[in-house]
């Protein structure tokens, strides 16, 4: 990803970017299902490995255990094809 877009999408003066939620919430799901991480105390690894706020990692980890994030997965994705070609 492109430095200066990535900041744009972890500003915190904006709402959290719509991209950022799908990145976070894979990277999250993928933590999750391995088991290897407990997720009560995650809030420090997600504000270090996504540069966000205090304030922004709690939003963002509300909205994961909310299930917020994933309706917001699957309504992405239930508008874009993943296959080649759009197909």
């Amino acid at each position: 990803m492109i430095p200066s877009a990535y900041k744009e999408m972890t500003n915190a003066e904006k709402p959290l970017h719509p991209l950022l939620k799908l990145h976070v919430y894979d990277w999250l799901t993928k933590l999750r299902e391995s088991g290897e991480v407990n997720m009560f105390f995650i809030r420090q690894d997600l504000e270090d490995e996504w540069s966000l706020t205090k304030k922004q990692s709690v939003e963002i980890l509300k909205l994961f255990h909310n299930g917020e994030l994933e309706k917001h997965h699957k309504e992405f994705h239930k508008g874009h094809s993943t296959r080649l070609g759009g197909e």
